[in-house]
């Protein structure tokens, strides 16, 4: 793909699709053309805010009148199998909403049917993953100040990751501090984004799938990379229903 400007259509304009336009506002070389939702009113007011040019009531007209580079789905997760599949039917590729789906078949569908499609990309929008706090915790673990195993991708309260030279911990508001061996512990400075979402995470997140569309670099969450995250999840679950190991 070239470096032409990326159109996007949004599917769902609920509470979280309108942190993702304001997102993809500030995204340079993105421009998302149409939106498609099934609750009129809604949909006219979504639009006229963020600037949407063309309204749809469904995906599927929209993808009858649309060519978009991608879609990005921003509904709930019962619908981002079928919403995925009429994606892929159009070869359209595909931003889709966390949680994955509802099911681990779903989600393996998800990936499979983009795959035989000839979809090169399906990333999942796991914007936590860009919280300012997040990323500086990987960069100064990157950077060897810290040791230790990094942190699960999304985290509530406060966190302390223990390494051989010292320790790291975040408090509930992203503040970081860090403790070398013998000595008192220290607030961290870094940038803590006030705009957008937590941090900036959904502008930061969709930069990163702007750049992996237009230049076809690795995304971090690609969606067949993904099903190990999800796949971990579900087995979770069904080690808590059944009181037994589950195996990977």
């Amino acid at each position: 793909m070239t470096a032409k400007t990326l159109k996007g259509a949004l599917i769902g304009a609920g509470f979280f699709a309108g942190f993702q336009a304001e997102g993809w506002q500030r995204v340079s070389g993105v421009e998302i053309t149409a939106l498609a939702e099934p609750l009129a009113e809604r949909a006219r007011e979504f639009a006229a805010r963020w600037g949407i040019p063309r309204i749809y009531a469904s995906a599927a007209e929209l993808l009858r009148h649309e060519r978009p580079d991608f879609v990005d789905i921003a509904t709930r997760p019962e619908l981002h199998l079928p919403l995925v599949e009429l994606a892929a039917a159009h070869g359209v590729q595909v931003i889709c909403q966390k949680p994955m789906a509802p099911a681990w078949e779903e989600c393996l569908r998800m990936v499979e049917v983009c795959r035989a499609a000839q979809v090169r990309r399906l990333l999942i929008h796991e914007n936590w993953r860009w919280q300012a706090w997040y990323r500086e915790v990987k960069r100064l673990l990157d950077a060897n100040r810290i040791a230790g195993e990094a942190p699960p991708p999304v985290a509530f309260g406060v966190f302390t990751l223990e390494g051989e030279h010292g320790s790291l911990r975040m408090t509930p508001q992203g503040d970081l501090f860090t403790t070398e061996y013998g000595k008192p512990e220290v607030k961290h400075a870094y940038e803590q984004p006030q705009q957008g979402y937590k941090g900036d995470s959904v502008f930061a997140a969709q930069q990163h799938y702007a750049t992996c569309l237009r230049d076809g670099v690795s995304c971090e969450t690609e969606g067949a990379d993904y099903l190990k995250s999800v796949r971990a999840m579900f087995a979770c679950y069904e080690s808590a229903e059944t009181g037994r190991l589950v195996q990977l």
